[in-house]
């Protein structure tokens, strides 16, 4: 899908052309399909990757196999895969879509959504905050009326991308704090762009601008030094969209690494560690404010994901993809329904409650490889 400038600013910083998606489909032999999606955070840069790990590696779990024994396939996965491709990083974004897939194909059967497979009494409306764009892409005005629409709509929370140009880019938060007004919460995205000593300046800044959270500031290597970030900022620090398993969000409460969880079914490994994960962040008392940044498939298992979450603060809401994809899916009434104090209803179902049209997709938007990169960037260094 193209990434065009938003009007009257500038284009992406890292100077992406388009972002790709990763749809898996799972066919029974009596007609039935289910549809799951792979993302790595920000779409899937590596469809065709992705699509060989879903083929070759998982199928063989799959094909042949009783639909709705979900997790019975998806445990020979994990047991299977864990000492040969690994069980992390792609790996587990493609189990994630495949999971999805036959849960999707599991409730559809049932007539049934799949949320009321997956776990118990889950709730009917996710609040959420609207993803918008980096900060250096335009001045305060750019970003006021790039959310307008949906705060017509009901919205009452966004989050904006803070880069290496940080100074300036504070200043251009400072202006979009005071157009949206103090009804509007602001979250803040580091991309993983700072230095462990630059984002604790960055979030004195952020306190004084009563930012919700912080996301990705530093690189989750330097574990010490984000540590230090988390028990010293006065505002909550995010992480969660590139950590995959259950095991892997204990390994981050176990290390104080974040104060707001973001797992992304789409990326965690499916609806199974996603619901592990939630029973977790139970037993710490550690809110879970789940990752998005998908086609409206993956928007869909993630409002279904979210339902079951007991520690749920708010879901993130790709603006962009949800816009410029929604009319290429059946049942995406809900991405344009009203949002009663900033709420949006989980698809009813059966299944994930929305369908791709896959044939005008593909007329629509043709898969293209990744563009060439011909230097490190800027952004995602931490460095800044």
């Amino acid at each position: 899908m193209p990434i065009a400038a938003p009007r009257g600013g500038h284009g992406h910083p890292l100077a992406a052309p388009f972002v790709s998606y990763c749809l898996v489909r799972i066919r029974t032999d009596d007609g039935l399909e289910g549809w799951g999606e792979i993302s790595d955070g920000w779409g899937c840069e590596y469809g065709k990757v992705a699509g060989a790990i879903v083929t070759e590696a998982l199928s063989r779990f799959v094909v042949g196999n009783d639909p709705h024994e979900v997790e019975e396939i998806v445990a020979r996965m994990w047991a299977w895969l864990r000492r040969r491709q690994g069980t992390t990083w792609l790996v587990a974004q493609a189990i994630s879509g495949a999971e999805i897939a036959l849960w999707d194909v599991a409730a559809r059967a049932e007539e049934k959504p799949v949320s009321a497979l997956v776990g118990a009494n889950p709730r009917e409306t996710i609040p959420i905050y609207a993803t918008g764009l980096a900060l250096s892409q335009g001045d305060a005005a750019v970003h006021r009326d790039f959310f307008a629409p949906l705060i017509a709509r009901g919205l009452d929370g966004v989050k904006v991308r803070l880069g290496p140009n940080w100074r300036v880019e504070l200043e251009t938060l400072e202006h979009v704090r005071t157009l949206l007004g103090p009804q509007v919460t602001i979250g803040v995205d580091g991309n993983e762009s700072f230095s462990a000593k630059t984002a604790l300046r960055v979030a004195e800044r952020l306190a004084a601008l009563d930012v919700a959270f912080f996301e990705e500031p530093i690189p989750t290597s330097d574990t010490d030094a984000l540590a230090h970030l988390v028990r010293t900022s006065k505002v909550p620090i995010a992480y969660g969209e590139h950590v995959h398993t259950a095991r892997g969000f204990r390994q981050l409460a176990d290390a104080g690494l974040a104060s707001i969880w973001q797992p992304d079914v789409t990326v965690c490994g499916g609806f199974i560690e996603a619901r592990a994960t939630a029973a977790l962040a139970a037993e710490r008392a550690i809110r879970i404010s789940p990752h998005s940044a998908t086609t409206p498939l993956g928007v869909a298992a993630n409002l279904h994901a979210a339902s079951l979450v007991p520690t749920l603060w708010r879901m993130e809401w790709s603006a962009s993809g949800v816009a410029e994809l929604g009319p290429y899916f059946r049942g995406a009434d809900f991405l344009q329904a009203p949002l009663t104090a900033g709420q949006v209803r989980v698809p009813a179902g059966p299944g994930l409650g929305i369908v791709p049209d896959i044939e005008a997709l593909l007329a629509a938007f043709p898969y293209r490889p990744p563009w060439p990169i011909e230097a490190a960037p800027a952004l995602y260094r931490g460095t800044a």
